[in-house]
């Protein structure tokens, strides 16, 4: 009895699946030019440049003195304990046709460069104890999730800079290829960072992002106005953003089609993409192979997680009884599948798993299904496929290659 215990489980969570999806329904470049810039020449130019405002000086609001750019005033709404420690501050942003000014943050688009800048954010500056962190600190938690692999998949080749002390703050430049989902495509970015710190309670954060599609024959001026304000080196290069491009291509790069749950990348096939229609909740991601739709599904690929805590369940013991297994399983399916098999499968990339496999009879086309179920360090993981007999794809074999070669996050 005690294993069929350990064995139940895993049983329920599938019957709520199975359930709630039904037995035979699927759960389913061309650059503008632009000179390069050293730092020797930025700093020299910029000692000749003499301009009357600067970030953190006091100005005009109605200020005239930029040709790309306009004043903005961002305020921070700070109280505690009945003091208020509201902060405000003027700053020059682009004159986009896409600009918005939201009490801290102001955002702007013109000439290839979408700028975005914040006044003491929320995600920088203070730890949750009131204790300031330091602006290296700060930049590099920044980073780490905006640029975390298994939550960003779409940029390619990240290249992160070493930070730069600037009169004020730090300096930190991206580059990156960005696949444009839209125009189908990777488009090389330029993405600089800067926090500065104009005194104990205010901090700026700046973020300048040029993109290779759209910079144009004004872009340079702005860039110039920006830095001369702002005082920081926004880099930006057509020729190496062009030759980065070209070698990822040329490497088979834009091939790989990966994926990530968060907590496993892999890959699967050009075409396959991630379906949210029959995902029902967070937890549960679904992938189909491009030329399915809703009304069409040949086959899929399912991975789900969820947390049960240390001891819930032991698919090692679950292993060494596979016939129990079998039995169990055929008596929650009823009449509903046939040729049930459960097996020990061994070690994957997320912990070891047990084998399930069974047919569905359809009045159309019969549907073959498998799922791996894992348990590892309090979580449990299924990892399911179904396929009917239209489908032209391994799905099995693509669900086998992600168990062997999956990459899992470190906890």
């Amino acid at each position: 009895m005690k294993r069929k215990w350990i064995m139940l489980p895993a049983v329920i969570f599938m019957t709520a699946f199975l359930s709630a999806c039904g037995m035979g329904e699927r759960i389913a470049s061309v650059f503008y030019s632009a000179p390069a810039r050293g730092e020797d020449g930025l700093a020299g130019r910029k000692e000749k440049e003499k301009q009357e405002v600067a970030l953190g000086s006091d100005f005009p609001e109605d200020f005239g003195g930029f040709a790309y750019m306009s004043s903005a005033v961002l305020v921070t709404e700070d109280s505690e304990e009945g003091e208020n420690n509201s902060r405000e501050l003027k700053v020059m942003i682009p004159d986009g046709d896409y600009s918005s000014i939201n009490q801290n943050e102001a955002y702007s688009e013109k000439d290839g460069i979408k700028f975005r800048i914040s006044l003491n954010p929320a995600y920088t500056f203070l730890s949750g104890q009131g204790q300031k962190y330091s602006l290296e600190d700060d930049m590099e938690f920044f980073l780490s999730y905006t640029y975390d692999e298994f939550y960003n998949t779409y940029c390619k080749e990240i290249e992160i800079s070493e930070m730069v002390q600037t009169d004020n703050g730090i300096r930190v430049t991206v580059k990156y290829l960005m696949h444009d989902t839209w125009l189908e495509k990777y488009i090389p970015v330029f993405c600089t960072y800067y926090l500065a710190e104009l005194d104990k309670d205010t901090r700026v954060f700046v973020e300048v992002t040029l993109d290779a599609e759209n910079v144009n024959g004004e872009t340079d001026g702005l860039i110039a106005e920006l830095e001369t304000f702002y005082g920081f080196d926004i880099e930006w290069d057509a020729k190496a953003a062009q030759k980065k491009l070209d070698r990822f291509l040329a490497g088979g790069g834009s091939e790989i089609n990966s994926f990530s749950t968060g907590y496993l990348m892999f890959e699967l096939p050009e075409g396959w993409y991630q379906d949210y229609y029959y995902s029902e909740n967070a937890n549960t991601f679904t992938f189909l192979p491009k030329e399915d739709s809703v009304e069409n599904i040949s086959c899929f690929i399912g991975i789900r997680r969820e947390y049960v805590g240390e001891g819930f369940i032991d698919t090692k013991e679950m292993a060494e009884d596979t016939e129990q297994g079998k039995a169990i399983f055929e008596e929650q399916f009823g009449d509903r599948a046939e040729n049930v098999e459960v097996t020990d499968y061994g070690m994957t990339c997320l912990g070891y798993a047990v084998k399930l496999s069974y047919t569905v009879r359809g009045e159309l086309s019969d549907e073959k299904v498998e799922w791996y179920i894992i348990a590892d360090k309090g979580y449990l993981y299924f990892i399911y496929a179904s396929a009917t007999a239209e489908c032209t794809e391994d799905v099995f074999g693509l669900v086998e290659d992600i168990l062997h070669n999956g990459k899992v996050r470190e906890e």
